[in-house]
């Protein structure tokens, strides 16, 4: 309407018949149809037109195409100059704003009465912004009623929805529902502080006497203490990925069997002094989830993009690439494997430390949703977002399908897909077809180890807190994103250190205002930033700490090291920052007030998990 009534046209048929919803994707557009073709009902005209007579009838079909609007300047009498704007001295513009007022009145209050204009009854419990605009668009006087771009303005049309529902305490802020969580844990540990479990690793592999003929086998012993150790021969004992192993083997089989989730970990590493305060725990997890990963163990792979085929793939050796449970069906073995991984993620948790930045966010999503993957209902944009993440070359041949016609030509079909008829892949289904391919390769592929992971993960948050689990199960991918991922000793100044601004001018205040704002951030909102850009909550690692020289303003900087954050110049100032995750790029436009620079960035941080699922 604003764009409509700057050109010096109005409406002249707001009405639901005229407005239509897109669901292509993520979110939801209204489009308002112009036309003057329909006609509406009573209540949607302005008091000022109810009295007007329109002999629409006797007006040809051709004059109908003509007329620029409905109710146009010729047909509305004596309108003024008022406060939605005037086309030719009449109140048509004002017109179109007291139907939209009626529209958005029908929209929230679908079973209430049409509003009556002078009489406007509105619902106690009605959200005051709302209430606000309402009461302006529906007035009987067209001089106080808002023009298009005044309404635009309105904090019901620029505040956040969830800001507004956090304002009024009907939902939680973020940061309220990550320390709920936190202090539901610290209560747990308080009131089983004096209870334990030890668990000893073993860096090498112990050579033992062959029996029967040799061959590798296991032990298995538990003293009095409840210490428990595995002992092991690996013919591979004298290489580094034995260490890996090792540990890896003794961590799995402690927490193959459920139990001892509130009991306080400590951890000996055998044949090594040293009393466990905490390091010796961080050091353990560290290991196995560096080893966990590796190629050697057979539960998790990334994709071919990132295998490096002159390294070792021990160790989950790769050049970037992000890791999934692996494809395919699981043994019995595997799958008791699988479910002791998930065990390990929660009492990993649950010691207070962190997973670090190996695993894909589609995992997460996994654990936090289970099976409901939006994007099985439709293509959404952040589904391939999570490709580009885990496997860039297929994300980026499907974006290219998607993007350029004469897909029949391509040779492709859906019999490609596990349990699909065959049928080519055409320009008209092109995008059922790669919603099918990034859900089979996301989750479908690999769905018993996801759903052996999850299990283990949500029977040891049960063990930890009954009461708590249905309420832990609301939590959206970015809160279990920040509360499991991360590293602890993240820092502003190794967030800023890799940030490379482009394209701004030498008296731009974003290469200024942004790593300011950083050094203020939460260690949380540290994370989200780092999720927002990069879908990952923490830096890759050997990252330096040192902060840049203060001549970061300047275009097309280098910093020291090999991962970087673009942070690129885009033109505009109303826009939101926009992050591309696969290319670890932030388009931040160059605002000019260091106010709404402030509020743009924070708004896209913090509601960039709103749409989380894969």
């Amino acid at each position: 309407l604003a764009a409509m009534h700057g050109a010096g046209r109005s409406h002249g048929a707001i009405h639901p018949t005229v407005i239509e919803i897109e669901e292509g994707s993520e979110t939801v557009r209204i489009k308002i149809l112009p036309t003057c073709l329909l006609r509406f009902s009573k209540e949607y005209l302005a008091p000022e037109l109810i009295n007007i007579k329109h002999n629409e009838n006797n007006k040809s079909e051709n004059n109908l195409r003509n007329s620029s609007h409905l109710y146009g300047p010729s047909s509305i009498g004596g309108g003024g100059n008022g406060g939605g704007g005037s086309y030719d001295g009449n109140g048509a513009f004002a017109a179109d704003m007291f139907a939209f007022g009626v529209l958005l009145h029908w929209m929230h209050l679908p079973d209430a009465a049409a509003p009556v204009p002078g009489a406007i009854n509105l619902p106690s419990n009605l959200d005051s912004n709302l209430r606000s605009l309402l009461t302006k668009l529906l007035s009987v006087e067209p001089s106080k009623r808002p023009s298009a771009s005044d309404a635009i303005l309105h904090p019901y049309l620029t505040a956040s929805f969830s800001d507004r529902l956090v304002a009024s305490g009907e939902l939680l802020h973020q940061d309220e529902k990550l320390e709920a969580v936190r202090a539901l844990i610290k209560q747990v540990k308080y009131e089983h502080r004096d209870s334990k479990e030890y668990i000893t690793v073993h860096r090498k592999a112990p050579l033992i006497e062959e029996e029967d003929g040799g061959g590798d086998k296991e032990q298995e012993d538990q003293n009095k203490n409840g210490k428990r150790s595995i002992q092991y021969q690996n013919s591979n004992d004298q290489t580094e990925q034995t260490d890996y192993m090792s540990i890896v083997k003794d961590v799995l089989c402690h927490f193959e069997n459920r139990g001892n989730a509130k009991k306080r970990l400590r951890v000996t590493f055998h044949g090594e002094a040293g009393t466990d305060e905490g390091g010796l725990c961080t050091e353990m997890f560290r290991l196995f989830f560096e080893g966990v990963v590796s190629p050697d163990v057979g539960l998790f792979e990334c994709s071919s993009s990132f295998i490096s085929s002159d390294e070792s793939h021990s160790q989950g050796n790769n050049r970037g690439g992000v890791f999934l449970p692996k494809a395919g069906k699981l043994t019995s073995q595997d799958e008791r494997r699988m479910r002791a991984v998930g065990r390990v993620i929660v009492k990993c948790f649950y010691e207070g430390k962190r997973l670090g930045s190996r695993f894909a966010p589609s995992l997460f999503k996994y654990l936090a949703h289970g099976k409901e993957f939006k994007h099985a209902k439709k293509l959404e944009p952040r589904a391939l977002d999570d490709l580009k993440i885990f496997d860039p070359e297929m994300a980026s041949s499907l974006e290219w399908i998607l993007q350029h016609a004469g897909a029949d030509d391509l040779g492709l079909d859906f019999d490609e897909l596990p349990n699909q008829e065959s049928c080519p892949v055409t320009d008209l289904n092109k995008a059922d077809f790669v919603k099918k391919k990034i859900r089979h390769v996301l989750m479908e592929a690999r769905l018993p180890s996801l759903e052996a992971l999850r299990e283990g993960f949500w029977e040891s948050m049960f063990d930890l807190s009954p009461e708590a689990t249905p309420f832990l199960k609301l939590l959206s991918t970015t809160d279990w994103s920040l509360l499991l991922c991360g590293e602890d000793n993240l820092t502003s100044s190794a967030v800023n250190n890799v940030l490379t601004f482009n394209g701004y001018s030498s008296s731009s205040k974003i290469p200024i205002w942004l790593p300011q704002s950083i050094e203020q951030f939460s260690s949380d909102n540290l994370r989200r930033f780092l999720i927002f850009c990069t879908g990952s909550p923490s830096l890759p690692p050997n990252i330096s700490t040192n902060s840049k020289s203060s001549n970061t303003s300047s275009s097309n900087i280098k910093n020291k090291n090999d991962f970087e954050i673009i942070v690129q110049y885009v033109a505009g100032i109303e826009a939101l920052p926009v992050a591309h995750t696969c290319f670890f790029k932030l388009d931040l436009p160059n605002y000019n007030d260091q106010t709404i620079f402030i509020d743009k960035l924070m708004k896209a941080i913090q509601e960039c998990g709103t749409f989380d699922r894969v």
